[in-house]
């Protein structure tokens, strides 16, 4: 399952479905849902929309388009919240779905407007995905959405399945520092509309952490970090001093149910330093007589709440009513009024002008931001360009890497051809051992059959001399006989003739004795000339074999230095292979390595650039309210023109203030240069780096190319 595929597949039916929302978009949209609830489950797929490309950021943002689509299927929400679900299993994916999707506000507008029923699965898979990314969440500043979640949460608090209090109690305690820190910073005072009400926000989160109890996680750390800031005693000094009751009663029972985790000494520090604030306000105009006379109707509690401001705009009332009404002032100086009247007079003109240079800033400050933001679109579309040539980069590396691995997996090839080549080499040898060892052993058969024939001839050799010694033993025999014979003859004269005759054929068969005793002598004779012949031939054979045996000797010794020779060449040019495959893998990796400092790089100019945004709507909020502020003001100054026609004037204090405030817009301007000097310095630095990719990216093309020697 490719997960480039699916995503692009599903950006597109995404598209489609918003340019046209037809029944068969509407399928398309749902199974490429679920293909991506297939993909996004597995968590080595998290990889890729871990990257922050086009492709990836498109995709979360089609997915939590789904919930701010005004139609709102019901078949689509349920597979969006299972992709959240998944997508939230990886800890950067949390963190960017956090910080700069903003999926919270996605899902509070989405409760909003679907209702809020705890029947519904899909408000508890809402609820439950609500849970896991309000978890350790950093607020900025507070939204319309963050107030409409709190009064859903607090309702829930009432529901009886016990699965929806506990989620919504989770979602309160990850909510509850971070807006509390916001709404009880230091510029918060008693002047400000929004301050009693987030003294009872302020008195609820606390009620609320009390009543959980033990139960919570962390309760006393929660706790303590709450009652240690001076914004809370600010808090319970303003509660303590009110003039309703329920916040009295309120403080008290909570200040008695705390006891111990509250120091009661700082808290009587800060009642006795407001009241000292409020009877300071109020005894600068004790001296003006019955002028306080109209308000002795208004009870202490009150009067205690009275900042100076607004005692000398009730008095100044009083006195304007009565001169209207044409009563006569005999109790009080015309000096005094004329005092009371400039003094009115002096704070109006102040107002004034503090209004209006308030507004020239403002004024000024827009100017400002519209400049910076299209310093941001022109910046913007600079990143864009280098984002494009990066990803042609990237391209191209691929491509390469793509080649240097086919150029690699050819090395191999040819190194596994040298090895069956040496295999081969191998068994050649083998067989020519093979075919020496018959050889030898039929030489060693042939030697073994010449010396059992050598044996043979032998033996017919000793038998034939004992016949010779056999027929010569016969002989003597004979001649013995003979010599008897002759002796008889001589003794024996009368037997003459008959021994004669006996005589003559005893001499014709000597003779053919001796003829067939020549004849056997010849016939050894030759017998042993043939048997030295066949020695003979047997040692001449057994030299030409020795000789045999010594040209094979000599050439098996001529093959194995040969191949001895070729076996060492091929072993160096693998060692050659091997270390230029160890340079192009260590290139490979400083190649990644830079690409990986890259990547880092263009992260923390995406987070500059989110950074930059907030700051850009932070400033569009600010302007709003000045400009809603500045439509009051004019009508207040329309009525104030007619008290403020006859005196004009100036004063050191404003001028100083106007000072402050021109050093504030200059570092402020100092600051924002040395901001946008830091950002053209990275960008520098990203171009620095950018060259010297291109440098390593040619290198490594040579390299492939062969038009660079390789180091051996």
């Amino acid at each position: 399952m490719d997960a480039n595929n699916i995503v692009t597949a599903f950006i597109t039916a995404a598209d489609q479905y918003s340019m046209n929302q037809s029944e068969n978009n509407l399928k398309l949209l749902q199974r490429h849902l679920e293909l991506l609830v297939c993909l996004t489950s597995e968590e080595t797929n998290l990889i890729f929309l871990q990257q922050q490309s086009l492709l990836s950021s498109q995709c979360i943002t089609h997915v939590i388009n789904v919930f701010l689509d005004g139609s709102r299927k019901q078949s689509l929400i349920p597979r969006a919240l299972s992709v959240l679900q998944n997508l939230l299993k990886n800890s950067t994916l949390f963190k960017n779905l956090q910080t700069t999707f903003h999926v919270h506000s996605a899902l509070s507008t989405f409760l909003q407007h679907y209702g809020v029923s705890t029947k519904d699965p899909i408000v508890l898979q809402s609820m439950l995905v609500l849970e896991i990314i309000t978890y350790n969440i950093k607020i900025d500043y507070i939204e319309n959405h963050f107030e409409n979640l709190i009064n859903v949460l607090i309702n829930l608090m009432d529901a009886e399945n016990p699965q929806f209090v506990k989620i919504s109690l989770h979602i309160l305690s990850n909510l509850c520092e971070d807006i509390a820190k916001l709404l009880l910073e230091k510029y918060v005072s008693d002047g400000n509309i929004s301050f009693e009400p987030s003294v009872n926000l302020f008195l609820m989160i606390i009620e609320t952490i009390v009543s959980l109890g033990p139960s919570l996680t962390g309760f006393h750390e929660i706790l303590s970090r709450l009652l240690e800031s001076n914004s809370a005693l600010h808090c319970f000094s303003y509660a303590l001093t009110s003039s309703n009751s329920e916040l009295v009663n309120r403080s008290l029972s909570l200040i008695a149910q705390i006891g111990d985790n509250y120091s009661l000494k700082a808290l009587s520090e800060s009642l006795c330093m407001r009241n000292l604030n409020m009877l300071k306000s109020i005894s600068q105009y004790s001296d003006s007589g019955d002028l306080f006379s109209s308000c002795d109707r208004v009870p202490a509690a009150k009067k205690l709440h009275l900042s100076a401001n607004k005692v000398s705009e009730k008095t100044i009332d009083a006195l304007l009513s009565r001169i209207e009404n044409g009563l006569q002032i005999k109790d009080l100086k015309s000096s005094e009024i004329m005092d009371l009247y400039e003094h009115k007079i002096a704070m109006l003109t102040l107002k004034e002008q503090e209004l209006q240079s308030y507004v020239d800033a403002k004024t000024a400050a827009l100017q400002e931001a519209d400049r910076i933001l299209i310093q941001y679109k022109c910046r913007q579309a600079d990143i864009d360009a280098e984002s494009l040539k990066l990803r042609s980069m990237m391209k191209d590396y691929e491509r390469r890497c793509e080649q240097a691995a086919a150029q690699l997996s050819s090395a191999e090839q040819k190194q596994r051809k040298v090895e069956a080549d040496l295999i081969e080499a191998y068994q050649k040898i083998r067989e020519l051992e093979q075919n020496s060892n018959e050889q030898r052993e039929l030489m060693q058969t042939q030697l073994n059959r010449l010396s059992e024939q050598k044996r043979n001839t032998e033996e017919e050799k000793t038998r034939l001399s004992e016949l010779i010694v056999s027929k010569d033993q016969e002989k003597k025999l004979l001649m013995n006989q003979l010599q008897q014979s002759e002796e008889e003859l001589r003794m024996k004269d009368k037997a003459y003739d008959e021994l004669i005759e006996i005589k003559e054929e005893l001499l014709k068969t000597l003779e053919e004795t001796k003829k067939s005793a020549e004849k056997a002598k010849l016939n050894s004779e030759q017998k042993q000339q043939h048997l030295q012949k066949l020695i003979d031939s047997a040692q001449q054979a057994i030299a030409v074999l020795k000789e045999n045996n010594e040209t094979l000797n000599n050439e098996m010794i001529k093959r194995t230095e040969e191949f001895t020779h070729q076996i060492s060449d091929l072993e160096n040019q693998k060692e050659q292979l091997t270390k230029q495959l160890k340079s192009r893998d260590s290139k490979i990796e400083d190649l990644n390595e830079n690409l990986k400092n890259l990547n880092e790089l263009l992260n923390e100019r995406n987070s500059l650039l989110q950074e930059t945004k907030t700051s850009l709507t932070n400033l569009k909020g600010t302007l709003e309210q000045t400009e809603s502020q500045k439509t009051k003001l004019q009508q207040d100054k329309k009525i104030l023109e007619l008290l403020c026609k006859k005196y004009e004037g100036t004063i050191e204090e404003k001028d100083t203030q106007l000072q402050t405030l021109t050093d504030e817009l200059k570092s402020l301007r100092k600051e924002y240069e040395e901001s946008v000097n830091d950002k053209d310095s990275q960008i520098k630095n990203l171009q620095e780096e950018l060259a010297k990719h291109e440098y390593i990216t040619g290198m490594i093309h040579n390299l492939t190319s062969g038009k660079l020697s390789i180091p051996k």
